[in-house]
């Protein structure tokens, strides 16, 4: 509604889940909180649907279902990795609403995930957002951490350089 006051080089990224909104460096999993992978945000979900927080193409779905990629409208990509270690689960509590190469607009249902079940099993289902393209061709911009978030809502920000 507001693009006119957005910089050039700017791209909202929206919450995938409802949950709490934690800083990526965090979480337990050394690939993710070192952003070796990429950087972006983790949110600690408090429902169970995974929708798309951008406009864009899906390139990749993990045989799982517990990560897929997005490329999004100015080239980066976004992967958003459900839980922590969840690929152990091998499919078990995830289903996949979409397809490789479909494109999906921002609050469109992904992934429909039991999180119950994710917990039973000893795993965290912190959820993570993040842009995996190159470091160098973007920043990223983020409002405070460990406040509640809603799909309709920012989690943050891209500047490609």
């Amino acid at each position: 509604m507001f693009n006119i006051f957005r910089k050039k080089n700017e791209y909202v990224i929206n919450a995938c889940v409802n949950g709490v909104l934690k800083d990526i460096r965090n979480v337990n999993d050394i690939m993710f909180a070192q952003e070796i992978i990429g950087r972006g945000v983790a949110i600690l979900p408090s429902s169970n649907q995974i929708v798309s927080p951008v406009k864009g193409k899906v390139i990749m779905v993990f045989p799982t279902n517990h990560a897929l990629g997005i490329q999004l409208e100015n080239g980066l990509e976004l992967l958003i990795h459900v839980g922590i270690d969840t690929v152990k689960l091998k499919g078990e509590g995830f289903k996949n609403l979409i397809n490789e190469g479909q494109l999906v607009e921002v609050g469109q249902p992904l992934i429909n995930v039991d999180f119950d079940l994710v917990k039973r099993n000893g795993y965290s289902t912190e959820t993570l957002m993040v842009i995996t393209s190159p470091k160098d061709s973007y920043e990223i911009e983020c409002s405070e951490f460990n406040r509640n978030i809603k799909i309709s809502e920012i989690a943050f920000k891209i500047i490609k350089q």
